[in-house]
């Protein structure tokens, strides 16, 4: 009793217990060597093999297993050392415990994890495997071939057992394979059958699942370009995780070989999308309603043909529709929700445009409005992201983005739009184009290295003037975007200059090409300083005073920051105002337009 006057019951003690008597002869008393008392000091490698030949192995305790197992055994006669290997294998073959040691050690050895292991053992893996129990032959079998770097032999062992590879090797009990991973990896498909059943296809799909995403690409490249049959199976596997059209394809992070094979296998092409679209917009009921007249038509539907030439190029594509497009064509618009956005209620969002992906780069077509361009950004991973994967995009978002060019949809549009395609992106028409969809013969004549039959110099007169119109009106739009801000309305005339001088020189009318690049560089451009500059010393006409001016525009270009003309100015040794400040000059354009002009005369 405590002081408080509470009271508590004595405690009980049971008379018997829940521990069970356990015989003298059970297997826990009789376990073998893992319940041997330690050896102290611990038998010596030497002591090991005459107690294993005196047999007496129960009196060797686990740790002196891992002390051998730890350490090299130094033989040189060939015949001693294959007799002590093949005494300790069968003694090892005796105790589970020792033999899961023995194996795991030996897998930690080839890993290069471990530094030192009785390297006699795995030199007679092979003669030993007889005398071994039938549980340690696929261990045996698996050490002998990574031991000689044989993986295609370790993945079949794994095929043949019906477990993928990084998951047999846990159900073997042996050390990840860290140093061998990349081996077994990138001989997988090199282990299949040339035709594949239900059994192989099923262990391929299951190997994919522990791979990082680049070994995942790795691997899948080498599948898709290889000359393996496949079976039902690994087909639908391909089609729903490489094809452009699913989600979370692996599709652009392919290599293009493996692009072109599955376009060619599966008959890839986004292009009859970008067909109907153009369709729908053009019939009577659907233009009334979206207000687009005859001339419109006519428009959309030279763009539908012109890329038709282009059909089996075609990639993913994404169709940008304002909502009220969508609520008139939506009935005949067969597309995965996946390729299509609707455009947010605003002024500048009510033109319908395709983004598609072809060759390395990406187009885009706005089909409408006051330019109705099509801007051609490069290929990236971040471009990629942000115009085929962003399901929020909007007009606003790709003209505020960095292109590479913009092209006009004006008179003969068709041909130079194609020599920019082939010369400065190298994307070609389809195969079997000799002669260009909806172009009259005079000009539509194609051929895959020359391109289209060069049209009058009138009709190229035509088209500059009409370009020049054009211009002014896509650079009224264009410098209102965001990328534009800040900057001084002279920065934005001469990159508008610039434009007009790049397309002119596309379409082969040098002396508009030199007369805005004159503007553009009189602007403080200074890419088009750097432009000018080469174009002048390029030009074998021109005197060793005006080159000397165009060795000027060059640094003068470097000193604006443009990286070309930095690279030119350190090779050639060019001095700039700046640097004139501490040194004095060197003969102008001494090093630069000797140079050209020595490379020039080798050419001839």
């Amino acid at each position: 009793m405590l002081s408080s006057g509470i009271k508590f019951r004595a405690p009980i003690i049971p008379n018997e217990n829940s521990l069970n008597n356990v015989p003298a002869s059970s297997k826990i008393e009789n376990s073998g060597a893992s319940n041997i008392e330690p050896n102290f000091p611990p038998l010596t490698y030497t002591q090991i093999i005459n107690v294993i030949k005196n047999d007496m192995a129960d009196a060797i305790t686990l740790s002196e297993w891992l002390m051998l197992f730890c350490n090299d055994i130094y033989i040189d006669d060939e015949l001693e050392k294959q007799e002590i290997s093949i005494l300790l294998w069968k003694c090892i073959n005796n105790y589970d415990a020792v033999a899961n040691m023995a194996f795991f050690l030996a897998s930690q050895f080839i890993e290069k994890e471990r530094k030192s292991y009785p390297v006699l053992l795995l030199d007679t893996l092979s003669i030993v495997k007889p005398f071994l129990h039938e549980r340690h032959h696929r261990r045996v079998e698996w050490l002998s071939n990574i031991y000689k770097a044989d993986y295609i032999s370790c993945n079949k062992l794994a095929l043949a057992n019906n477990s993928p590879t990084l998951n047999f090797i846990n159900k073997l009990k042996l050390a990840k394979p860290n140093a061998t991973r990349k081996g077994l990896i990138n001989n997988l498909i090199n282990s299949l059958p040339k035709t594949l059943d239900t059994i192989s296809s099923e262990w391929l799909i299951c190997s994919f699942s522990p791979l990082t995403r680049f070994e995942l690409l790795s691997v899948t490249n080498e599948l898709v370009q290889s000359d393996i049959h496949f079976s039902n199976i690994l087909e639908k596997w391909l089609k729903e995780n490489c094809l452009p059209s699913e989600e979370q394809s692996l599709w652009y992070e392919l290599e293009p070989a493996s692009r072109k094979a599955l376009e060619e296998k599966y008959e890839i092409s986004n292009y009859f999308l970008f067909e109907l679209l153009v369709k729908l917009l053009s019939k009577d009921s659907n233009s009334s309603s979206l207000n687009i007249d005859d001339t419109q038509s006519n428009q959309l539907r030279a763009r539908s043909v012109f890329w038709k030439n282009y059909s089996q190029k075609f990639n993913q594509i994404k169709i940008l529709l304002p909502k009220h497009t969508y609520q008139v064509i939506s009935e005949g618009l067969v597309v995965n929700s996946r390729n299509l956005i609707i455009l947010p209620e605003e002024r500048n969002e009510n033109s319908e445009a395709c983004i598609f992906e072809i060759g390395e780069h990406i187009i885009v077509e706005i089909l409408r409005g006051q330019a109705s361009e099509i801007r051609v950004f490069e290929r990236s991973q971040r471009n990629i992201t942000r115009l085929i994967e962003n399901k929020n995009l909007s007009l606003k978002d790709i003209r505020n983005m960095t292109y590479g060019y913009v092209h006009d949809h004006e008179y003969l549009w068709q041909y130079a739009f194609e020599k920019l395609l082939r010369k400065k992106l190298n994307i070609t028409p389809n195969s079997n184009i000799t002669h260009f969809l909806g172009l009259p013969k005079s000009i539509g004549k194609y051929d895959h290295q020359y391109g289209m039959t060069k049209p009058s110099d009138e009709s190229l007169m035509k088209r500059q003037s009409r370009l020049i119109e054009w211009n002014e009106r896509f650079w009224n739009e264009e410098e209102k975007t965001e990328k534009y801000s800040g900057i001084s309305p002279l920065v934005k005339k001469s990159y508008r200059d610039l434009a007009i001088a790049k397309n002119a020189l596309l379409d082969g009318n040098k002396h508009v090409y030199e007369t805005y690049l004159h503007k553009s560089a009189n602007k403080g451009n200074p890419e088009a300083m750097y432009l000018l500059g080469m174009n002048i010393i390029n030009n074998p006409k021109s005197s060793p005073e005006i080159k000397r001016d165009g060795e000027r525009w060059v640094i003068k270009s470097a000193d604006c920051g443009y990286e070309l003309a930095i690279n030119l100015a350190t090779k050639y040794g060019l001095t700039s105002p700046k640097e004139r400040e501490h040194k004095a000059r060197v003969v102008p354009g001494k090093n630069l337009v000797k140079a050209i002009n020595s490379s020039r005369k080798k050419k001839f």
